[in-house]
């Protein structure tokens, strides 16, 4: 294939993708945030707001023009940081606090532009560097280069006063001493290993030479992060200063990290802003002002921004830079790796592990969603169709890794890395202080599955929540995340977390909203147990190549010092793939870690929560009646599961909910879909109560989902079964986790 026809297939598949956006309008154009606090005040009229949303979000959503809807006016502003439940926006000053609002959110405005850009490229190939594409897609051989051994000595790092430990270990200076004559460089980083560091030096080396610079990644996280290690790189030399000052090298887009203030652009453009200039004159000023924009881009030295920011900024597109800098590179889609190739003339440098998240999309067309998730690296050659490396000349592999201690690390060094990661001395310990197995099956956890087919565990969320307080009580400052492959579970989590007062101090989220990220404890909830007959694909998972085995590792590595992987073990070792890494993990964890009953925590979170309550059968009659009485004094309406009505007790709740019905309660029955009525059920439907088919996964019709849902006061949830003190319910009062259940167990449209 011919560049120029690879180009046409990149812009169709983006194409494609903006179809694919513009079809879930209820994802992407109206995100609803719950409530949002002001975090820092920019120029004058304008500030940067922190919205809780109800629902977790992507990065992808950085860059993006936003619409801030308060229910009383609408502002625009753009998305600057997007992760788990936060959205960063920077806007109109409305306030130190808002409540409740809308953000109306276009992804496609930035798709466009790539689009356009592709096709500026397909349509005038002479006025880029189309060359440099072809070199970097793999359509073009390149001849094999020596490293340039002199390159090394324009780093800080390297001069005599600076300690060995800030040097570069023998990979990286190889990749640095590379980088200055290589027209394409691969530098593979597996977790811990210092590709970014890496990357750093080779940007300092670039500016040392006198070269102009694009340094990008995929988030404003992921950027500030290199900027900050070129920084770091740098230290205080004066030189750098100065040119910093100048506008040597900027920071397009916002950063939230004081340090980068100093090299935004709008710092620089401050003097020319309009906001005071009088009517008549606002025109003319703001024709100065872009003149005065378009002066800083071009002739600043090193440019860092995301791969969106890069890809929509008119004067950046006009810009032709000597070396390209990737990071994360294995994420970017390919059709931003091809136009942004384009606008360099010496060289392109891509950092990344293409053992950990590839990118992703939502087209559903195959030959665009083929091009949309296939990374660089593979597109290159560097790995094949299996999964297996081609070690060429111009890729460096860093082996040497200080993130994880030694035990975490082996659980992927050779099932992920061929055993290349090497640890050093000081981050060696045994496996019982930092490899724990907590098991949920003592819980009889069960797990379910909301109408959107995402899975959830009420009780392996306990476990997760209650564990996650007990590590707070033994040291206050630690680091928690909890990873699941699941957005019901994170989501679930993520609410109970609100209701515990922690959802600021722990992470929840799903494995892809955890790339880039380490945390000194991680938490992995499997959330699959029975009464499912198999286990999700995101844990089956064996050969490297598959995408949910590049998901378990992505989640393992995030751990620094302790990891717990929270499941049902012995559900897990029955269903999963003889070959599954997961079953791996698991077995080594178990017969070298820490096993756990995880029932001790789901204890602790109960006990740490008022409005959470254990019930036994003894009171399940009585309280269940006091909240249907309550309800029936006009605080809400009433859904309950069918098998609740099953039971001995059936007929009692079938006569409470008769009346309720008589009082003008609104009563709901959800029941399987292909499972008979029972008498009770007909009979309530007669006296007006509105019945709802749920779609149950196989092997869940016949389990006994013993759950009420009691307008806003309370949610009875039975299908745990819990041992813990003889309860057989538990009683959930607290409003995040209330709404999140209720949502989660919410029938499928049009059912």
């Amino acid at each position: 294939m011919n560049i120029m026809a690879l180009y046409e297939n990149l812009k169709e598949a983006v194409e494609a993708e903006i179809i694919a956006q513009q079809a879930d309008k209820a994802n992407l154009k109206s995100l609803r945030a719950v409530w949002a606090e002001r975090i820092r005040q920019t120029e004058e009229g304008t500030a940067v707001y922190r919205f809780e949303t109800a629902k977790q979000v992507h990065p992808s959503l950085e860059d993006a023009p936003v619409v801030v809807d308060t229910g009383e006016v609408e502002v625009p502003g753009e998305v600057i940081f997007a992760l788990g439940y936060e959205v960063h926006v920077v806007t109109a000053d409305l306030g130190e606090s808002l409540g409740a609002c809308q953000l109306l959110i276009d992804l496609t405005f930035i798709l466009e532009r790539l689009h356009q850009l592709l096709e500026e490229q397909i349509r005038s190939p002479r006025h880029f560097e189309i060359a440099t594409a072809e070199a970097v897609l793999g359509l073009r051989s390149l001849a094999e280069t020596s490293a340039d051994g002199e390159v090394s000595h324009l780093l800080r790092c390297m001069q005599q006063d600076a300690p060995a430990y800030e040097r570069p270990n023998p990979e990286q200076l190889a990749a640095i001493e590379l980088s200055a004559r290589a027209p394409v460089l691969f530098v593979w980083g597996p977790p811990g290993t210092g590709k970014t560091t890496t990357l750093a030096w080779i940007a300092e080396a670039c500016v040392h030479r006198g070269e102009s610079v694009l340094l990008v990644s995929n988030t404003n996280v992921a950027v500030d992060r290199a900027l900050t290690k070129l920084l770091d790189a740098v230290g205080s030399d004066s030189e750098w200063a100065r040119r910093m000052a100048q506008g040597a090298i900027l920071r397009l887009g916002v950063s939230e990290l004081p340090a980068l203030q100093p090299l935004l652009l709008s710092s620089h453009l401050e003097p020319h802003g309009t906001a005071n200039a009088p009517e008549d004159s606002r025109s003319r000023s703001e024709q100065g002002f872009q003149h005065e924009r378009r002066r800083l881009i071009e002739k600043a030295q090193l440019i860092a921004c995301t791969l969106a920011k890069a890809a929509t900024d008119p004067y950046l597109r006009e810009r032709r830079f000597d070396v390209l800098l990737i990071d994360e590179g294995s994420m970017a889609p390919l059709p931003y790796v091809a136009a942004l190739s384009a606008l360099c003339r010496k060289r392109v440098v891509i950092g990344g592990d293409f053992r950990q998240l590839p990118p992703i999309s939502m087209a559903q067309e195959e030959e665009a969603a083929q091009w949309l998730n296939t990374d660089i690296f593979q597109q290159a050659g560097i790995v094949t169709p299996d999964g297996s490396v081609q070690h060429r000349w111009n890729l460096v592999s860093l082996a040497e890794q200080w993130r994880m201690r030694t035990p975490i690390c082996e659980l992927v060094n050779e099932p992920m890395y061929e055993g290349m990661l090497r640890t050093p001395e000081h981050l060696h310990s045994t496996p019982e202080g930092c490899l724990y197995l907590v098991d949920t099956a003592p819980l009889r956890a069960c797990s379910d599955r909301t109408s959107g087919y995402s899975h959830f565990n009420v009780a392996s969320a306990l476990v997760c929540v209650g564990l996650t307080q007990r590590l707070l009580s033994e040291n206050p400052f630690a680091r928690i995340g909890i990873v699941t492959p699941y957005n019901a579970q994170a989501s679930l989590t993520h609410a109970m977390l609100l209701d515990c007062d922690l959802a600021h101090e722990v992470r929840v989220a799903t494995v892809h909203r955890f790339q880039g990220e380490e945390r000194q404890v991680i938490l992995f909830d499997c959330v699959d147990a029975p009464p499912f007959g198999w286990v999700g694909q995101f844990l089956r998972g064996s050969s490297p190549a598959e995408e949910s085995t590049r998901l378990l590792n992505v989640a393992v590595t995030r751990a620094q010092q302790q990891l717990y992987l929270v499941g049902d073990a012995g559900y897990l070792e029955r269903k999963l793939p003889p070959q599954a890494l997961l079953r791996y993990i698991l077995q080594r964890i178990r017969s070298e870690g820490t096993v756990i009953d995880g029932s001790r925590f789901a204890g602790v979170a109960m006990d740490n929560n008022r409005l959470w309550r254990w019930v036994g059968e003894t009171d399940f009659v009585q309280m269940l009646q006091q909240d249907l009485r309550e309800a029936m004094r006009g605080r809400g309406s009433v859904t309950v599961m069918e098998p609740l009505l099953r039971r001995d007790d059936g007929e009692m709740l079938a006569g409470l909910l008769l009346n309720l019905l008589r009082a003008g309660v609104e009563v709901t029955v959800l029941y399987a879909e292909d499972a008979d009525l029972h008498e009770r059920t007909v009979h309530l439907r007669k006296a007006g109560a509105r019945l709802t088919a749920l779609r149950l996964p196989q092997g869940r019709q016949e389990f006994q989902d013993w759950c009420a849902f009691i307008g806003r006061q309370a949610v009875w949830w039975g299908s745990v079964v819990m041992p813990y003190r003889g309860a057989a319910f538990v009683r959930m009062a607290s409003r995040a986790t209330m709404n999140e259940l209720q949502f989660l167990r919410r029938p499928r449209s049009g059912s």
